[in-house]
């Protein structure tokens, strides 16, 4: 029903009048994404219709808990109809195992790994994570939209350093978070060959962790643009995540900190490589879901190939370090793809 409206303010409106009716049915629950979490009153003032194409609903409960104010105050489900979400779910569920293989070997890449509950066709929720932007919503409220062809490098640093005021002990245990968290997500991203990237599917938390959402093309599979394949790099890493990483130096390649989240990007790599036969039967076992982008073998290949299962560990290192030195050398071509995704708002 709302759907079929056309404004997102009327939608929006069209919706809170609908859950004026069905309040009391819909608050002091289970939340049905995670067992341990209870939604308390439903705030209807706070749901609202978002203004992405499929219209998904915003809803927003009071956390009922004595120690809300310590940790959050309010519960976010986003419910969304149009969009096949067991894609999403298996990607955050191969993420999960990913973070314990590491946290194994006493890697904590700070991962923020969100629950997805498909609830039938096309159909489902998922868990919003507060206290963090989309790329391209700091971008925007840095009036950097469409008045350069990029964001500026330190853009990102200095948002950091603005919800640490300026506080540098405080600045730098975020960059430490931005730092690991990175790393999981060039790793994961680059394995699992998540495509679609850009400014709206890439979050900063106000912690300084930085996480991926949205997976509905991996495996390789990219968006085409008038048959223009816009995305050639392996994972996304520009020099706006090298600049925070180097702690605002200008020739981030010299810096020990570059280094050391290039040797830690190997590190949680070769864990991985070091159980690519789990990964791989993982993923033949789940050709049975039924997704597209999963119902072939060379789909299953993409995944032997990412974690270069048929080579020496030696050889592996090395040529995940040459992909990693490839993708920072590309960042124009980043910049490029993200600039015409930025128009699309103008």
């Amino acid at each position: 029903m709302v759907k079929l409206v056309g404004a997102k303010e009327f939608a929006t409106k069209k919706l809170q009048s609908e859950l004026i009716n069905k309040k009391d049915e819909l608050q002091n629950m289970i939340s049905p994404l995670n067992p341990t979490e209870h939604l308390g009153e439903l705030i209807i003032e706070k749901c609202s219709v978002l203004g992405s194409a499929k219209q998904p609903l915003k809803l927003t409960w009071k956390n009922p808990e004595p120690l809300a104010k310590l940790t959050s105050e309010t519960h976010q489900l986003l419910f969304k109809d149009g969009d096949d979400l067991r894609q999403d779910m298996l990607t955050l569920q191969v993420m999960r195992i990913m973070d314990a293989k590491w946290k194994t070997h006493n890697l904590d890449f700070c991962m923020t790994l969100y629950e997805v509950l498909p609830m039938g066709k096309n159909i489902g929720m998922i868990h919003i994570v507060q206290n963090c932007q989309t790329l391209f919503q700091i971008q925007t409220s840095a009036g950097q939209i469409g008045s350069s062809f990029n964001m500026d490098n330190g853009l990102l640093n200095k948002y950091i350093y603005q919800k640490c005021s300026s506080d540098s002990k405080q600045y730098m245990e975020c960059v430490d978070r931005f730092t690991y968290s990175l790393a999981g997500y060039c790793i994961a991203t680059y394995i699992i060959g998540i495509k679609d990237r850009h400014q709206d599917n890439i979050m900063l938390a106000k912690d300084g962790r930085i996480f991926h959402i949205d997976f509905g093309h991996f495996l390789g599979h990219t968006k085409r643009k008038l048959g223009i394949n816009r995305e050639r790099t392996d994972f996304i890493l520009t020099e706006h995540f090298l600049y925070i990483i180097s702690r605002g130096k200008g020739n981030f390649r010299d810096t020990y900190e570059y280094t050391s989240f290039r040797e830690a990007c190997a590190q949680g790599f070769m864990v991985l490589f070091h159980n690519a036969r789990f990964f791989i039967v993982l993923f033949r076992m789940m050709q049975c879901m039924g997704l597209p982008e999963l119902s072939k073998q060379e789909h299953v290949d993409f995944i032997k190939n990412s974690l270069m299962f048929d080579k020496p560990k030696e050889e592996a290192r090395s040529q995940f370090l040459k992909i990693f030195d490839d993708v920072v050398k590309s960042d124009l071509s980043t910049s490029v793809n993200w600039f015409f995704h930025s128009l699309k708002h103008l």
